[in-house]
């Protein structure tokens, strides 16, 4: 069993130039919080609500540009661990008497994936791996894995003009590999394939909870042309940060009679320091034979 549920946030305040200040960090407050995590090229997202931040703490924070760092987990596992890296989009303030409710809504990577255009330009032979490379560099987010692929050469050399994430989905689809920003990095993996993370083991000795729900994950069908559709479960779970996008997962059910690889294509994180919910849910879909990374 998991005892001593914890949870903190980190909240780093920028000046007019984007620069980092001043920090803010959240431990002794109610926090809740509501997560998103998938492999879409679009941005994560976290809803974090706080209780009753002083006014001065109110009053730095900006709408947008901050970034915020969400910690959840277990005392007696380790303590909390890194749930969600992000940028404010928006910032609010409810005011329910006696309290004040302070909402930041957020996104993984903001500034990387929707502010920022990028213009580059590469000589004649030059590999599209060295090319993904560059357009990480300039967009100024690191690689947290970036998976063994075959490799092309741009005869013509390859010049681009607009968005980063509109390069690395040229640059990327070339190679058969898929991007997402996962806490504040980029993380490009086979398109169908898992992240190196050793396989996780899902089941009712490890925190899962009820039963899983199966459905057809229709999107990649639609999107991928499978002629067959792709079953996947929901899978509820005790609050885990170590599961992102693109995990590879041994899921086991007794109720269920069956045990398989499956990966993860979406997770949500939700929880309440004071309150029941501390959750993760995921969706996952079977891995076919020679999936997998």
């Amino acid at each position: 069993m998991k005892f001593y549920r914890q949870a903190s946030a980190r909240i780093k305040i920028r000046n007019a130039n984007f620069q980092y200040v001043d920090e803010i960090t959240i431990k002794d407050l109610r926090i809740s919080f509501s997560i998103t995590k998938s492999l879409a090229w679009s941005t994560n997202s976290c809803v974090l609500k706080i209780w009753n931040l002083s006014q001065k703490k109110r009053n730095i924070i900006k709408d947008f540009g901050d970034e915020v760092t969400i910690y959840a987990g277990y005392e007696l596992a380790g303590g909390p661990e890194v749930l969600f890296i992000g940028q404010t989009t928006a910032v609010s303030h409810i005011y329910e008497q006696p309290e004040i409710i302070s909402v930041l809504e957020c996104g993984d990577g903001e500034k990387f994936i929707n502010q920022l255009r990028i213009s580059i330009s590469y000589a004649a032979n030059t590999s599209a791996r060295t090319i993904i490379r560059g357009i990480a560099s300039q967009m100024g987010i690191v690689i947290s894995e970036f998976a063994d692929s075959d490799d092309l050469i741009y005869r013509q050399g390859f010049k681009f003009n607009g968005m980063g994430k509109d390069a690395l989905t040229t640059v990327c689809d070339k190679l058969n590999l898929q991007w997402s920003v996962q806490n504040n990095t980029l993380q490009i993996i086979p398109q169908g394939g898992t992240i190196t993370q050793p396989t996780i083991q899902i089941n009712q000795n490890t925190g899962m909870q009820g039963v899983p729900t199966r459905f057809t994950y229709r999107s990649l069908d639609l999107y991928r042309a499978i002629n067959q559709p792709n079953t996947g479960y929901k899978v509820n779970v005790a609050l885990d940060p170590f599961i992102l996008p693109g995990a590879k997962i041994d899921l086991y059910s007794t109720h269920l009679d069956f045990k398989g690889p499956y990966r993860v294509e979406t997770v949500r994180h939700e929880g309440d320091t004071f309150g029941f919910l501390w959750q993760t849910n995921l969706e996952v879909r079977e891995l076919k034979s020679g999936s997998t990374q």
